[in-house]
Parts: C-alpha cells; sequence; structure tokens
C-alpha cells in the first residue's frame, strides 16, 4: 500500500530528474502553474488532495515517463530533505527516434536504468517538435530507415540546423553503401544490445558507464 506523501514525492522526484520546477512541470503537463503546489495538497478541511489519474497521465507524458517507472518511484525508500533539494544526478538527455516500437521501447527503458533522461519519437515530425522546444538534448539516436516521413541522416541535417552542437548516433538493420561518409557520426548494425547503445551514447558525450 502507499500513502498520499509517497505519491506526491514521486511527482516531485519527477521534477527533479529534469531540473525543472513544480510549476514548470505542471505548465509542461498542460496544468494551471500552481496545480502541483504544496498548499494544494490538502483541502480546507485538512483531508489529503490526491492527484487525479487525468493529472498523473499528463504529467507521465509530458516526462515520458511510464506507469511502471512512476510506480517505482512510488515505492522507493523515502528520501531526505537534503536530497530533495537537490536535482537528481542524471548522466545525460537522449532524443531516440524509431519506428519499430519494440526496440524504441526497449531501448529506452534500458537508457533510463543507466540514468539517461529519454524522449522519444516514431518519426521525423515528432523528433523535430522535441528539438523546436527548451527541453535540453545531448545525443540523439536515430533509426536510418523510417519508411513513414524522413530517414535519420536526413533528420540528422534538419536537427542541426537546430541544435548545431548535438550529438548524433545512427542505428540501422540494413547495410547501406556509403553510409558512413554521409552519416557523420557513429553507424550501429541492429541487432544492438543494450549495453552497446549506453556505452556508446556514454562514449560520444564524454560520461562512460
Amino acid at each position: 500500500m502507499f500513502t498520499h506523501q509517497q505519491v506526491w514525492d514521486a511527482i516531485e522526484a519527477l521534477a527533479r530528474a529534469r531540473g525543472w520546477s513544480l510549476s514548470r512541470l505542471a505548465v509542461r503537463g498542460g496544468l494551471d502553474p500552481t496545480a502541483l503546489n504544496r498548499s494544494k495538497r490538502a483541502g480546507f478541511d485538512g483531508k489529503p488532495r490526491w492527484p487525479s489519474t487525468e493529472t498523473l497521465a499528463k504529467l507521465l507524458s509530458a516526462t515520458d515517463t511510464t506507469l511502471g517507472e512512476f510506480c517505482r518511484l512510488v515505492e522507493r525508500e523515502p528520501e531526505s530533505e537534503s536530497e530533495r533539494q537537490q536535482p537528481q544526478a542524471m548522466r545525460g538527455n537522449v532524443l531516440l527516434v524509431e519506428d519499430d516500437a519494440f526496440f524504441r521501447e526497449s531501448s529506452a527503458k534500458g537508457l533510463r536504468q543507466a540514468g539517461y533522461i529519454v524522449h522519444i519519437a516514431a518519426d521525423h515530425r515528432g523528433a523535430l517538435d522535441i528539438l523546436d522546444d527548451e527541453r535540453p538534448i545531448d545525443v540523439m539516436c536515430t533509426d536510418v530507415v523510417m519508411p513513414d516521413g524522413l530517414g535519420g541522416v536526413a533528420l540528422a541535417r534538419l536537427a542541426r540546423l537546430r541544435r548545431p552542437n548535438l550529438k548524433i548516433i545512427y542505428v540501422t538493420g540494413y547495410e547501406i553503401p556509403g553510409l558512413a561518409d554521409h552519416a557523420k557520426g557513429p553507424v550501429l548494425q541492429k541487432p544492438i544490445m543494450t549495453s552497446q547503445l549506453v556505452a556508446e551514447i556514454g562514449r560520444l558525450i564524454g560520461r562512460p558507464a
């Protein structure tokens, strides 16, 4: 059984993991900026107010967090006051662009377990939407061949117009002649172990495992 305090602590952990204030997390989730304030966690009668399922769904979507990941935050040991005041140490921010849902989700899970903040997109449109907002991104890992829309090499060109210092890693299940000459970044051949992807991203951004 979990408590009212555990749920709100988990919401605060979502914000800290991304270096956001509670008000910024609320805005990113489409809520009123004061919706997550501590003063609003109890009613006038002193009874605890629980976040609604709709609120939780919006916050998980805004932070690219799965329900399972949030439940683990709820169930973990309570933090000390000093830990609550410190941003959670994260290894970096990754944008994962992949049309294969299984590879996308399994890779995102592995990267998050390794300490990365992971944003996911199924095609170039979703990736460019993420790159156009204010989220920090250290490296973009993109599939080379995506049937619906632009491929990885063309996406990388558009991405670097927006963020010139963005690191790029390409993944592909195909043998593509001349790819290494055009990619301007490491190319990993599928099937790829999650540990291999974690190691390559860490090497690229200077934060090895």
